[in-house]
């Protein structure tokens, strides 16, 4: 029975996510993106920021700053250009990968072969 509760939690809190952040238009286009992530910065600074504040003067802790816009597109674009250098070296060596596994098989079917004629 627990599980199923655990179950439904999970799903309603995946199901409001994505409603939430659909209603505020994460989803939309990047400029109604980058207005949330603005809107967000903006809530953040007036609603946690004294409280951070006031923790960090009980607590030595350090939190980071939220990350600018411009540093988030940085990372999108470093993440995509080694997405699609990892890619692009997969499929240069995918044809000596194929060759090495045909190889590989055939080797294996044989000696599975040979092991069940010695086996009779």
């Amino acid at each position: 029975m627990s599980r199923i509760i655990r179950f439904g939690t999970k799903v309603g809190l995946v199901g409001a996510t994505v409603y939430y952040t659909n209603e505020y238009g994460v989803w939309n286009d990047a400029d109604s993106s980058a207005k949330v992530v603005k809107e967000l910065r903006s809530l953040y600074h007036q609603y946690v920021n004294p409280y951070v504040e006031e923790a960090k003067s009980n607590v030595p802790l350090e939190v980071p700053d939220i990350p600018s816009i411009s540093q988030i597109s940085h990372s999108i674009f470093s993440s995509w250009n080694s997405g699609v250098l990892y890619t692009s070296q997969f499929l240069i060596n995918l044809p000596s990968h194929v060759s090495q596994w045909t190889t590989d098989a055939s080797n294996f079917i044989n000696k599975q072969l040979e092991a069940s004629s010695e086996s009779k």
